[in-house]
C-alpha cells in the first residue's frame, strides 16, 4: 500500500533494498547532492501508541505528495524510507537502519524469533536479500539533511519531528 501510493501519489521510484527497507526516490534537479531523507519504520510494539513509527512513513509520502504537486522540484532527491525490523519484536531491533549505515556485521540473520522463524527467512520472505547486506549501506556525503516523524509511546502520544544523521 506504501508503494502504490508513494507511487500514485508522489511520483516516486519505489524498490526494496537488501534489508527489505521499502524506498521511495524522487530525483532532484541536481542529483550529485546528498539525498533528502525522510520516514520511519512500520512495525510497531505493544503500548507502541496509537502511530508508533507509522505516523513518519505516512508523513514523508504526504510531504513529498504536496510537493509533486506542487511542480517546484527539489534541488535534492528526496528518499522516502519505511525500516524494516527497528523495533525488534521478531530479531534484534534497527536491522533497517542498520544496512544502510553500513553496520551489517551486527545484524545476525541467522536469529531466530518467538515463532522458531530465523531473520534470513523473514527478510527473503518480504523480498529483501540477507546475502546482500553488506553491500546495503548508502553512500556517505556528509551529514544528509533526515528528519524522522514519530509518535512518543503510550496512549496520549504526541507527534514529533526531529532532525537526525547518521
Amino acid at each position: 500500500m506504501i508503494a502504490r501510493w508513494s507511487t500514485l501519489e508522489a511520483g516516486a521510484t519505489v524498490r526494496l533494498d537488501a534489508a527489505a527497507n521499502l524506498i521511495a526516490e524522487i530525483p532532484g534537479t541536481r542529483p550529485e547532492l546528498a539525498p533528502l531523507v525522510m520516514g520511519s519504520h512500520l512495525d510497531s510494539v505493544a503500548d507502541g501508541g496509537a502511530l508508533d513509527g507509522t505516523y513518519g512513513v505516512v508523513a514523508a509520502v504526504e510531504v513529498a505528495a504536496a510537493l509533486q504537486r506542487s511542480g517546484r522540484p527539489l534541488r535534492h532527491p528526496l528518499r522516502i524510507v519505511a525500516f524494516a525490523n527497528e523495533e525488534g519484536v521478531v530479531a534484534k531491533p534497527f536491522t533497517g537502519s542498520l544496512a544502510i549505515t553500513g553496520r551489517s556485521e551486527l545484524i545476525d540473520v541467522g536469529e531466530t524469533g518467538p515463532d522458531g522463524i530465523t531473520l534470513s527467512a523473514r527478510l527473503t520472505a518480504a523480498g529483501g536479500d540477507p546475502a546482500g547486506l553488506a553491500g546495503a549501506g548508502w553512500a556517505r556525503t556528509g551529514s544528509p539533511p533526515t528528519s524522522s516523524c514519530t509518535s512518543s509511546r503510550g496512549r496520549y502520544s504526541t507527534p514529533v519531528v526531529s532532525p537526525s544523521g547518521w
